[in-house]
């Protein structure tokens, strides 16, 4: 799922570096500064201003091999998708929740007209994430990111149902707080029409109390 991706962005890494033989040799705050107008996601150039040059070389070779096999790849715990998890729960989902249910009605024009809204860098990177969202429905992607961060840093598996769908401010509210409880997860939102109301969140498959959002749903009308 992420093939396109990975691959985009070790381009961008390696063209960079090819730009600064001596980035490596310099301190993380040095590096922070050579970093600051390149078109890379955060989490990406705070992992480049704090990686060593070799880990970043077996970094580089740990990608190609999950590119190729991405069952095999040992990525547990590695710092580049550690990077990879904290953009795709952080700043990725962010813009996802932008995005109702209909979109995935659209015709695909269409959804182009939206995504290139909603992401308007002209970067490579940023295009393969364009892509991703025409390319996959929500739950495929909502599938593979909860998997990978579950491989990487043993998130928390979290879903969230309501009986309708929620608004997407409610959302990046709700987002934000169970990711603040449970860091580097991938909050699932689910609409089950057969609650009668409230919500209801599961961790790992148990139900949890969250009486503060079944609050806040009751006063937006869910």
């Amino acid at each position: 799922m992420l093939n396109d991706f990975l691959t985009a962005l070790m381009h961008e890494m390696v063209h960079f570096l090819t730009k600064h033989p001596d980035f490596f040799d310099g301190t993380a705050d040095i590096r922070d500064k050579q970093l600051e107008n390149v078109r890379m996601p955060a989490p990406f150039k705070h992992y480049l201003a704090h990686r060593k040059s070799n880990d970043f070389m077996d970094d580089l070779r740990l990608a190609t091999q999950f590119i190729g096999s991405p069952k095999s790849a040992q990525i547990e715990g590695n710092a580049f998708f550690k990077a990879i998890v904290e953009f795709f729960t952080g700043a990725f989902a962010s813009k996802l929740d932008l995005l109702t249910s209909d979109f995935y009605g659209l015709k695909e024009k269409d959804q182009w007209t939206v995504v290139n809204e909603l992401m308007k860098s002209d970067s490579r990177v940023a295009q393969t994430l364009r892509e991703l969202l025409i390319r996959r429905n929500y739950q495929e992607l909502s599938a593979g990111l909860v998997e990978l961060t579950g491989r990487v840093v043993g998130a928390t598996y979290i879903v969230v149902q309501t009986p309708r769908e929620v608004t997407t401010g409610l959302k990046k509210d709700m987002r934000r707080q169970l990711v603040k409880e449970n860091p580097l997860s991938f909050p699932v939102f689910q609409i089950n029409r057969k609650l009668i109301g409230g919500l209801r969140v599961f961790k790992d498959g148990s139900v949890n109390d969250h009486s503060w959002i079944s609050r806040v749903l009751h006063f937006t009308s869910l």
